[in-house]
């Protein structure tokens, strides 16, 4: 021990008062190994010569004018760039997405072969699915031709639903058997996934944009990338003339709280989505349901319009239509409990009176529809029937490659759509703003604190309300994932884009205006209003712990709503393991005083980090001057040991801190590639 107390090196302070009650300080090698001061018995002593003593007082707490003026150009300097490179972006994307093309003769020539549309024949035969051991639909067989419209009838629970989303190859969570050919073949995924299209019962549309921006976004993300610009918004346009949506084309969807379209016209929207890739085979799921007659027989004119001049084949599930939309399909198929009672043309029951005709069929027992026409027309011929070709089914697909993932991503309008829809959330983006000016106010309870006990006190407590309130503001990122997971599923498994694209645009424009941008103002504005230690260098590093358990706060919740399917479980779970978090952060309890058993639980705790590296940060290179009793001076690290912080951690910390918001955007992506699948 004599050895190291003769050859310690550094600064030390000797304070007396009038010749009496001396003291003495020191620093360096001794502080790392005793946080705790020195009792030491002097013998003997000398005079020191000034030069050879280096005075090392408190720190004064003060910013200079310099560097006030400094942070807050940078801020103001930050937000203009900020707000520019914004409104450049949204008024180039304004000038794609609102971009409107005169449909003429003229250039119906040049691109028609991009909106020219395949006959195709669905036949399909001996269809089954099984869940659980459960039948619910055996040995289906029937087809429809180019230019008609099926109907799927059949009392609820018969099996209408499950027999489209077989047809349509949609996942399934029970096992499907049986033979679906379209023009005589079977063709791969990424083929029949070009030739149909499919609409869900419920609409899925994203209330902020509106119809053409809605439709532009569909065909940006599906069709071809080598297809020109032109020709998709001029798809676009024709698909708005078909479904005579002209007049609301330039209206927002709407979202609850705010009107929007009527119900008639969001289903025609959602049948536009499918439509601007020109599909052969489209199928639907209940297209009147939630609808008034009058939207239910508009919907209904639409697809019938579709099927006889466009030559497309349409297959609908309905429930029991009205006998004016009755008369618009061309064949029907009558389910009860999962067997087909017959299937038949309409024309045969042109002698039935319009009027009670379908209710007759809906109603009657299947004994009595089966001994109406015992000899109803299935023709199996079709099932074998080729009038299409395998090559014609590669030259369909040939233009849809894919491409690398960083190409997809770049080229896809997918970002640009995401930006669209959180720039005009506008109530959403404010609400993180206010927070942060609410925080400010609150901040100035620590107006310019003290280097003192009691301003250890206002340090330790300001930075551990900054953690929890990030930590907690994180939470909303929960309920957008939440509103978006239908949506996601649908779009994903329709083809507009990968998982990893996805969730490349969440974390750009979630993330990043979110996560990053807010806590570096709140950093920014509260720093000086604290007080805090003005070297820039130590700012700099407080606004680098503030980003990143920003993120960590963030990448967890993200990950809780990802996992977990309901809103109300995912916001229980996030609150509880934040709380945990919080609890071993190290200011609620003394990092030296947790059991050892228990000891292993601050590693989970990404408070632990954020916390450890704030203080250690603030707290490690000043000196504190308690004046309340006699004029002591405390070095920080003494009081970073008394909270069981290490003053060596700060760098360790933010690697863990980084490891950590690798780690749950990891589990975050493996979630939404792997558990959120569309599932029926």
């Amino acid at each position: 021990m004599s050895e190291l107390v003769k050859n310690v090196k550094g600064p030390s302070e000797w304070y007396c008062e009038n010749g009496k009650n001396c003291w003495y300080n020191e620093y360096s090698t001794l502080v790392s190994v005793f946080p705790d001061n020195i009792q030491l018995a002097c013998d003997v002593g000398e005079c020191a010569n000034e030069q050879d003593f280096l005075d090392v007082g408190p720190i004064e707490q003060k910013f200079s004018s310099y560097t006030e003026v400094m942070i807050i150009s940078a801020i103001f300097v930050a937000c203009v760039l900020l707000y520019g490179v914004t409104k450049y972006t949204a008024l180039k994307q304004r000038k794609i997405f609102g971009t409107r093309i005169q449909l003429t003769e003229d250039n119906n020539d040049d691109l028609s072969s991009y909106s020219s549309t395949a006959e195709v024949t669905l036949t399909f035969s001996e269809v089954s699915y099984t869940v659980n051991g459960k039948h619910i639909l055996s040995n289906l067989s029937g087809y429809v031709e180019p230019g008609q419209m099926l109907a799927v009838m059949g009392p609820s629970g018969a099996g209408k639903s499950s027999l489209l989303d077989i047809l349509a190859r949609k996942h399934k969570r029970g096992v499907a058997s049986g033979n679906i050919l379209l023009n005589g073949v079977s063709p791969s995924v990424r083929q029949f996934r070009r030739l149909t299209g499919f609409v869900d019962q419920d609409d899925s549309l994203m209330g902020t944009l509106t119809v053409r921006e809605t439709l532009t976004y569909a065909a940006m993300m599906r069709l071809p990338r080598q297809m020109p610009l032109q020709a998709k918004l001029k798809r676009v346009e024709e698909v708005i003339q078909e479904l005579g949506i002209s007049k609301i084309a330039d209206s927002q969807i709407g979202m609850p709280g705010k009107r929007g379209i009527s119900g008639g016209e969001k289903r025609r929207v959602s049948i536009g989505k499918e439509l601007v890739t020109s599909p052969s085979l489209l199928f639907l799921d209940e297209p009147t349901s939630g609808l008034d007659a009058y939207n239910a027989g508009v919907v209904m004119e639409c697809l019938h319009r579709l099927a006889h001049e466009g030559k497309r084949t349409i297959v609908v599930t309905i429930h029991q239509p009205r006998s004016n939309i009755y008369q618009m399909f061309d064949s029907l198929m009558l389910l009860s409990t999962g067997q087909m009672v017959l299937l038949f043309h309409l024309y045969l029951f042109s002698n039935c009176a319009s009027n009670n005709c379908s209710v007759d069929l809906t109603m009657k027992r299947p004994d009595d529809l089966t001994s109406m026409h015992p000899d109803a027309p299935y023709n199996s011929s079709h099932i074998n029937s080729s009038s299409r070709d395998q090559e014609e089914l590669d030259l369909l697909s040939e233009s849809n490659h894919t491409h690398y993932l960083f190409d997809s991503f770049v080229s896809s309008e997918l970002y640009k759509t995401v930006e669209k829809r959180i720039g005009r959330s506008l109530n959403f983006i404010m609400n993180g703003y206010f927070c942060l000016q609410e925080l400010s106010s609150i901040c100035s309870l620590f107006w310019q604190v003290d280097v003192d006990l009691s301003g250890v006190q206002n340090r330790l407590g300001v930075l551990f309300f900054m953690c929890a309130l990030l930590g907690f503001a994180a939470t909303s990122s929960l309920d957008i994932f939440s509103n978006e997971r239908i949506l996601f599923m649908r779009e994903r498994e329709n083809g507009y884009y990968s998982p990893s694209a996805y969730f490349l645009a969440k974390i750009m424009f979630d993330i990043v205006p979110l996560r990053v941008i807010p806590p570096l103002v709140m950093g920014s504005i509260c720093y000086y209003m604290i007080g805090l230690n003005p070297s820039l260098v130590i700012f700099a590093k407080f606004l680098l712990v503030l980003v990143l358990f920003n993120l960590a706060a963030a990448g967890l919740c993200m990950c809780f709503a990802i996992g977990i399917k309901s809103l109300s479980m995912a916001n229980l779970i996030a609150n509880l393991t934040i709380l945990f978090s919080m609890l071993f952060g190290g200011f609620l309890l003394n990092k030296d005083h947790i059991p050892p058993v228990l000891s292993w639980l601050q590693h989970l705790s990404f408070f632990n980090y954020g916390y450890e590296a704030l203080i250690v940060n603030e707290l490690k290179d000043i000196t504190l001057r308690d004046k309340s009793i006699a004029d002591i001076q405390i070095p920080g690290p003494i009081i970073l040991a008394r909270f069981g912080f290490n003053g060596q951690a700060f760098w360790s910390d933010v690697t863990r801190l980084m490891i950590f918001v690798c780690f749950t955007l990891s589990c975050s992506f493996i979630f939404l590639k792997y558990l959120v699948k569309e599932k029926r």
